[in-house]
């Protein structure tokens, strides 16, 4: 049966928030899988079930707002999710949104598909390298939540590991931990300051509180790695960056998300998918002691025994090709990166040529310029581009050594060069798209205080900048009045809710208020029809006073932004109520 005649699924994905490597890998995951899969998808980052941190309980009260009539499905993040509560308190969280189908991801629960990640592998590989390679022998760990399945792994690989080595237990090493960078400088005062324990080294439960850690030494001048090395766990884009970048184990957190999503799809389908675990490994960069990620790049050793076999099979230059491709690139295919495959051909294929003139290298050098599309590269790509031109080099210098090696030392030096310029290309672009976004936060702002009078004013004069910033479809809910919604109040979602602003694309603005049953929020009438839609539910609130709800689709480079946008939003909308509200004062008064 054709789409047009069937009815598009709707998946709602529970996870804690936008912000944060972590968070991002999972928000895209899951974003890309629901596009690849043609369904539309409800994001809700309602945070850490009962966090203690300031107002972030408040975020919790979306997770009310998911039921079978307005989903066909639901994700939960399960590992995010759980913080302070138990697990049996997370296990009847979820299992409450029965018989809505759902998929867990991180904490196995009975009766409910789940993907998880091998938490052992990777861990006893980086903190054997702590103590085999670094000579590290105090190894402080910090936890993740107590009783979190994950957290309560990763502690049972450090103990292990530890004993296999012939080190004692100590308990003065462990550090409570959340998962969050607010517990990470908490857990240096209670090593350094309370219990005052000597330590070479820090394994960290996750790379938030791995680079909280660092920030906390440096503050110290506590020296890394030379007096203590760290690492973490997640392998985000922060743990690339950060100085020194950070050794950690990588999990495939995208996947994680994307997996998840393709599997509830099954069960809406009719199908009972198994469980799925996920391989962790070692990343190694200067956090340990180690050199970084882009010098290890130029160290082409890794592939030396498979050129060395490759000559001495006697192999064709198209074999050459395709092994070479094959060693370096494996399963691990980007379609963005298609362009690398062509030139590594170009490549063999010129410099396997007698009498090579250097127009013919020039020519190659803008091709392959002129196939990068910069608008799409990561920093990952980038190192990717790095290694495949190490071993490119190598490779053709060792199998064609006779044959126009200046041309070729000279070809691959003005490829090293144009690459650090695209690298500085790529990042300035980030910064001059970020510059645009915070402009269009402070037109944002001052327009909604200019308009303080009057709420639907305020609404209506930020549609124009909401959609230059990328909003593409945004709604907002206002309670008929504010919920004063205190952490050990038990949540109630209002009987009825007014749309009093709201926007499709390019062309449809909603022209006046509607009145919806609450159980709508996420069904209301003008959401987008005959096409498919991502859109994000955000409570709007200034501390414990709830003002309504804002739905929005957001295509914003950078996740941050979402909650500045909401803040001020929220923020602006409470102070026009309060002029709302002293004016009607000030009439009963004069009447």
């Amino acid at each position: 049966m054709a789409r047009a005649t069937q009815k598009r699924h709707t998946i709602a994905f529970f996870m804690t928030e936008l912000e944060g490597d972590y968070s991002e890998a999972l928000y895209n995951g899951v974003t890309d899988a629901a596009e690849e899969n043609d369904v539309n998808l409800f994001v809700l980052p309602g945070k850490t079930l009962k966090m203690p941190y300031t107002n972030q309980y408040n975020y919790n009260v979306i997770y009310d707002f998911i039921n079978h009539k307005n989903a066909d499905a639901l994700v939960i993040c399960s590992s995010s999710l759980y913080g302070p509560i138990s697990r049996e308190e997370l296990v009847a969280f979820c299992l409450s949104y029965k018989p809505l189908p759902l998929v867990s991801i991180g904490v196995p629960i009975e009766g409910v598909p789940s993907i998880v990640i091998d938490n052992r592998t990777g861990l006893k590989q980086i903190i054997n390298h702590l103590i085999n390679t670094h000579n590290k022998r105090r190894i402080a760990f910090i936890k993740g939540p107590d009783g979190h399945n994950e957290a309560e792994e990763r502690l049972v690989v450090y103990r292990e590991v530890l004993y296999e080595n012939g080190f004692e237990y100590d308990r003065n090493l462990v550090i409570p931990g959340d998962f969050t960078v607010f517990s990470a400088d908490k857990a240096i005062k209670i090593l350094i300051d309370e219990r005052k324990v000597s330590f070479d080294a820090i394994v960290a439960s996750n790379d938030e509180m791995a680079l909280g850690v660092l920030e906390a030494l440096k503050k110290r001048n506590i020296l890394i790695p030379k007096e203590i090395a760290i690492t973490g766990f997640d392998n985000g884009e922060g743990a690339k960056c950060s100085s020194p970048s950070l050794t950690t184990v990588k999990q495939p957190i995208y996947d994680l998300s994307k997996k998840a999503l393709e599997m509830a799809i099954e069960i809406i389908n009719g199908k009972r998918p198994d469980n799925i675990i996920l391989n962790t490994e070692m990343v190694i960069r200067e956090s340990c002691g180690c050199l970084s990620e882009t010098i290890q790049t130029y160290n082409s050793s890794q592939l030396n025994y498979k050129l060395g076999a490759v000559v001495e099979g006697d192999l064709k230059i198209g074999q050459i090709i395709d092994t070479f491709k094959e060693k370096l690139f494996g399963q691990n295919d980007t379609i963005k990166l298609d362009f690398l495959k062509i030139f590594i051909t170009d490549c063999f294929l010129l410099f396997n040529r007698e009498n090579i003139e250097l127009e013919e290298t020039e020519k190659l050098l803008c091709s392959f310029k002129s196939s990068i599309d910069i608008s799409n590269l990561t920093d990952n790509d980038i190192l990717t581009i790095q290694k495949t031109i190490t071993y490119l080099e190598e490779w053709i210098s060792t199998i064609l050594a006779d044959k126009s090696g200046f041309l070729a030392d000279d070809f691959f030096q003005k490829i090293r060069i144009l690459i650090t310029e695209i690298s500085f290309r790529i990042q300035r672009e980030k910064l001059n798209a970020s510059h645009l976004q915070i402009r269009y936060l402070r037109g944002l702002l001052v327009e909604m205080v200019s308009r303080s009078h009057d709420y639907r004013e305020q609404l209506q004069k930020v549609i124009p900048i909401l959609r230059s910033m990328g909003v593409k479809n945004c709604y907002v809910y206002l309670y008929d009045k504010p919920i004063i919604y205190h952490q050990t109040d038990i949540w109630q979602n209002p009987r009825m809710v007014n749309l009093v602003m709201a926007y499709k694309g390019e062309d449809w603005i909603l022209k006046e208020s509607c009145r919806f049953s609450g159980e709508m929020v996420l069904k209301n009438k003008f959401l987008p029809k005959g096409k498919r839609y991502t859109l994000i539910l955000n409570p709007l609130f200034v501390e414990c006073e709830h003002l309504g709800l804002i739905l929005l689709e957001f295509n914003v480079p950078d996740n941050y932004m979402f909650e500045s946008i909401v803040f001020q939003i929220s923020c602006a909308l409470k102070l026009s109520l309060l002029f709302q509200e002293r004016e009607q004062i000030e009439n009963q008064l004069q009447e």
